[in-house]
């Protein structure tokens, strides 16, 4: 078996294959992931490429569960604990912990006794935590800081009436693109086949069993046809369609929202996460700052979402008010918008129908079970967090009979190493540092790379630099061998892109 990712949907579609797994973002990739812990063989098929959508545009933090002692939700903060466990053990090189301060004035639960007892709590729920993890990725006990320490760490924090803050630790992956292909690699290296630009069409069924799908290859604009008993609807935003083109429309599966993130082109405010709420009247919504390398990322703003379009990004006007709740909630901040690099946007599900407030519980939705066809699972996730514990569940109703195995002992980081160095254009002021030509053929040749805008976006980190990377794209586009038609286009795509979430 090889690690790569090697695209030849003609040679895929001459096989059965035990599970089709329709949906290439986090989801997907850890129900690939999963399966073939359990001895299957999936085939995953992905309309654009992997990791494209809301998978791409999340703040980038596997939360620790600390947050759900306020409802009491022990249930889902041991799970979430021992979820981010999991990815600093399997993906240290990707993964790290993030301290997370809030800072404390005395109100509701913001208040040092309060927050003191919420600590100590959570550091006994979560006491085995560090288990089997690196000595540099352990996940520390939370602490109270004082007034000085808090300015010392957070600078710009609003000084009137504070009596310091809270810090706690949740793990935080910096390139959640580069893990989408990390579990891609090693899912294909333990017998899975990945496709991506290949879009399921429609579902083949016999006497109400399905039988595989019709899918499109948008590379080669032909269609195919892929074998198995077992299909697997993880389409994001689109999960809710796809079953009703296959079978029936299921409410609970997706209600759209909006939500959206942004990257600002401005040092980072702490080393810290810091978590603040807008200073204006009547305002309650608590917004996060994450330190992203050299730059601020800001989030989440959340909205309504009542239009039938899935491509989804925040108006103008949305952007002014998240920046202007940002700067009322950090005297001296002064954000403006010629400082956004990108905005991270897309759609997740709402717990109403035109609601804003995300879904607490995934879904996992057997169509049989309401007269439909048999062998097809819709299944709808809810974050980053806990993808591989929303594929085990899957897994679980679907393979019932299956040998589970602790997954804890498979060796996913050894088996991978961190060349972020090949696309780090900025390193030790080189503008382009030793092996990069190499480096990025490699990444070309091994994961399925089509367009130009896969390599900048979703392989490397190429793109956090528009500038850059659009002034380095015709010396991209010669690491292919296009002509210079074919060049223009993929620059053209590239360029588009940068602008469209520069914008809006």
């Amino acid at each position: 078996m090889t690690s790569q990712l090697t695209r030849n949907p003609g040679q895929a579609c001459e096989r059965k294959y035990d599970l089709i797994i329709v949906g290439g973002g986090i989801h997907g990739a850890m129900l690939a992931l999963e399966s073939t812990h359990l001895g299957l063989t999936p085939l995953l098929l992905e309309k654009e490429d992997f990791g494209g959508a809301t998978s791409f545009n999340s703040l980038r933090l596997i939360h620790g569960g600390f947050r759900y002692l306020q409802t009491f939700d022990y249930a889902r903060l041991k799970r979430s604990a021992a979820e981010r466990r999991w990815f600093l053990a399997k993906f240290p090189h990707l993964v790290k912990p993030l301290p997370c301060m809030v800072p404390l004035y005395g109100k509701g639960l913001r208040r040092r006794s309060a927050l003191n007892l919420a600590l100590r709590s959570y550091d006994f729920l979560t006491r085995d935590r560090n288990i089997d993890l690196p000595p540099d990725r352990n996940i520390p006990a939370g602490k109270i800081l004082s007034v000085d320490e808090t300015i010392r760490d957070f600078c710009l924090v609003d000084q009137n009436g504070l009596q310091g803050s809270a810090v706690w630790y949740d793990g935080y992956v910096e390139n959640s693109q580069r893990m989408i292909i990390d579990a891609l690699r090693i899912a294909c290296q333990n017998g899975a086949t990945v496709l991506n630009y290949t879009e399921a069409k429609q579902l083949v069924s016999d006497s109400d069993r399905a039988r595989g799908v019709v899918a499109h290859d948008h590379a080669t604009n032909t269609d195919y046809t892929f074998r198995a008993d077992i299909i697997i609807n993880v389409a994001g935003p689109w999960c809710r369609d796809l079953a009703k083109h296959f079978d029936r429309d299921e409410k609970i599966l997706f209600r759209s929202m909006l939500a959206w993130n942004i990257l600002f082109d401005r040092d980072p405010v702490s080393d810290n996460g810091i978590a603040v709420t807008a200073g204006k009247a009547g305002s309650s919504h608590t917004y996060f700052l994450v330190p992203w390398r050299n730059k601020l990322l800001a989030g989440t703003g959340q909205a309504p979402w009542l239009h039938k379009s899935r491509r989804a990004c925040p108006t103008r006007g949305q952007i002014l008010n998240f920046i202007e709740d940002l700067n009322s909630a950090i005297p001296g901040l002064h954000l403006n918008p010629a400082e956004i690099t990108y905005t991270f946007s897309g759609l997740q599900s709402a717990t109403t129908e035109g609601g804003k407030d995300f879904v607490t519980r995934d879904v996992v939705f057997d169509h049989s079970s309401k007269g439909g066809v048999q062998g097809l699972f819709s299944v709808s996730g809810v974050k980053l967090t806990t993808s591989r514990y929303t594929a085990e569940k899957a897994l679980r109703v679907i393979f019932p009979s299956k040998n589970w195995k602790d997954s804890s002992q498979d060796g996913i980081s050894e088996s991978l190493s961190d060349n972020s160095h090949i696309w780090d254009f900025s390193k030790n002021g080189e503008l382009k540092p030793y092996g990069w030509e190499d480096g990025l053929k490699q990444l070309i040749g091994e994961e399925s790379v089509i367009h130009l805008d896969d390599l900048v976006f979703r392989r490397t980190t190429l793109w956090e630099t528009p500038g850059q990377a659009i002034d380095i794209a015709p010396e991209l586009c010669s690491l292919f061998g296009w002509d210079r038609d074919k060049s223009e286009y993929e620059i053209k795509r590239v360029a588009d892109l940068v602008n469209n979430k520069r914008t809006n």
